[in-house]
């Protein structure tokens, strides 16, 4: 086992996507399990049970550190930093290593809030280190003089959302994802409080954010539900629905144009490809009888954690096949909430300009009495591809049954909504 100090080099890696190559599994005695992988350049850290595997290689070579005490059911998340590297446990908070795991020494100081000690993620921002926790929400702490950990979750609501699935740093930008009530949370740097954000419309199914990661065009994400992309720093999404139903757990890689992402659902889990920056997909893989529970490129390799191990294939250009390319849709939502008094809010989706056909002019949004009379225009002006939203104000209007009619080219729908007062 190497004991130097570990220093990081960060690259991006030019990778595409194999489709024939089929999948081999590495013999890692001491796992059953791969919760987690790191890698950059050839250097591919994969976290096990209880212990770390490291790779200089590309992953030709391993090495394994010692267990991680009291430490069984999982490590969850991996972070090196300048002078060791951070480990997020399933059950037993955080741990840190300076000799590549030749000693641990637990962090959790400071994570005390019920569900705090499940740690999901990390994330890096100038000299501070932040940990995504199932239950209590995100901490922070100093990289340069490490202490207790402090709670960093003000704004996201501790009933709904303080179980948090995913954390990234985007252009000095914190995204989480926490809760299933299809928001999302995003911290600007240089302040301290989370903004709340809709990336869909709520249905009562469950709708959490899983992954983020930043590409050319902005950012990736992917959710229980489907794959989504923003141009405008998280403020407005476009959805592609994979069909794949209920995703539990998701991972995504960038490089340049394309992004691959895995989804995982009971006993199987789906690779979809994008070459275009999201814009369309294709499903290049699927594999039943485990979950993928994370996913990187190395050493020109694919590489998988799995329930049942670590898998990897050849990463090459052999029969890529074209993109299924499905638009993005044109879509009205119910008003929310509704009943409402005086306020409500209504969401809807305006597509890709080139994947609807006679689509021209502005987005129009009126609101009619049941008697037919236009008593609001909400919307009348060109607007960008993307999920948006618009409060209707109903001050001064009496109680009843009202309509509201979004119209963009030649679509045009209508839903009802009931005004209380």
């Amino acid at each position: 086992m190497r004991s130097n100090i570990f220093l990081i080099a960060l690259f991006i890696t030019v990778f595409s996507l194999p489709v024939t190559a089929q999948w081999t599994k590495l013999d890692l005695a001491s796992s059953t399990s791969i919760w987690s992988l790191w890698s950059s350049g050839d250097t591919l850290i994969a976290g096990g049970d209880s212990v770390l595997y490291y790779s200089f290689d590309g992953g030709n070579n391993w090495d394994q550190s010692s267990p991680v005490p009291g430490v069984e059911y999982g490590i969850n998340a991996i972070q090196p930093v300048q002078g060791g590297i951070y480990i997020g446990t399933a059950l037993k908070g955080v741990f840190f290593t300076s000799n590549m795991g030749g000693e641990w020494h637990q962090r959790s100081a400071g994570l005390t809030n019920p569900g705090a000690m499940e740690i999901r993620a990390f994330a890096l921002r100038g000299d501070e280190i932040f940990v995504a926790t199932i239950g209590g929400g995100v901490y922070k702490n100093s990289l340069t003089t490490p202490g207790s950990w402090s709670h960093f979750s003000e704004g996201i609501p501790w009933n709904t959302s303080w179980s948090i699935y995913s954390l990234k740093n985007v252009d000095g930008d914190l995204y989480a994802g926490g809760g299933v009530n299809a928001y999302y949370y995003r911290n600007r740097k240089n302040t301290t409080v989370w903004e709340e954000i809709p990336f869909d419309w709520f249905t009562g199914e469950a709708n959490g954010m899983l992954a983020f990661e930043k590409y050319s065009g902005g950012i990736i994400a992917t959710s229980n539900i489907g794959i989504y992309r923003s141009s405008d720093s998280g403020n407005t999404w476009l959805k592609y629905s994979p069909g794949v139903g209920l995703i539990e757990k998701s991972d995504i890689v960038v490089s340049g144009n394309n992004i691959v992402v895995t989804l995982s659902k009971a006993a199987r889990f789906y690779i979809m490809h994008s070459s275009n920056s999201g814009i369309s997909w294709s499903r290049e893989d699927m594999q039943s009888g485990s979950i993928a529970l994370s996913m990187t490129i190395c050493g020109g390799k694919i590489w998988v954690g799995r329930l049942d191990g670590l898998y990897y294939k050849s990463d090459t250009l052999t029969d890529i096949k074209e993109p299924d390319v499905r638009p993005m849709e044109f879509s009205l939502k119910q008003n929310y909430p509704n009943p409402f008094n005086p306020s409500t809010v209504i969401l809807f989706n305006i597509p890709e300009e080139n994947s609807v056909s006679g689509v021209t002019g502005n987005v129009v949004m009126d609101v009619y009495n049941s008697t037919g009379e236009k008593v609001a225009t909400l919307l009348n002006q060109s607007m960008e591809p993307g999920n948006h939203q618009v409060t209707f104000d109903a001050s001064g209007m009496p109680g009843g049954v009202y309509f509201y009619e979004l119209k963009y080219g030649e679509y045009r729908v209508v839903k009802k909504m009931v005004l209380i007062k």
